[in-house]
């Protein structure tokens, strides 16, 4: 197997930036709805850190764990699949 030579540190976070807006796009958007209808009905401020207050319970909590699994899935399987991420592949690194 041939060795190459270690990417540039500002590669890899370039990388990790388009792998970040990627990240963003596929999986954070989708779910965006959801706090958008929940905060969308309330005009003063009191009305919105009532429903703030209610939301950012239980429901909130479960929508985060599943966003971080999904985001775990990516980083696993395009590493496992791929040997690299989207960001990875349009920059060239391999791991």
């Amino acid at each position: 197997m041939k060795k190459g030579v270690p990417a540039s540190f500002w590669r890899r976070v370039f990388a990790y930036i388009i792998d970040s807006f990627v990240i963003s796009f596929l999986i954070v958007t989708p779910f965006s709805f959801t706090m958008n209808d929940s905060f969308s009905s309330s005009t003063d401020i009191t009305s919105v850190l009532e429903s703030m207050s209610s939301y950012w319970s239980l429901e909130l909590f479960l929508l985060s764990f599943v966003i971080a699994l999904l985001v775990l899935v990516y980083w696993t399987y395009l590493e496992w699949q791929f040997g690299q991420s989207i960001g990875k592949m349009l920059l060239r690194l391999e791991v």
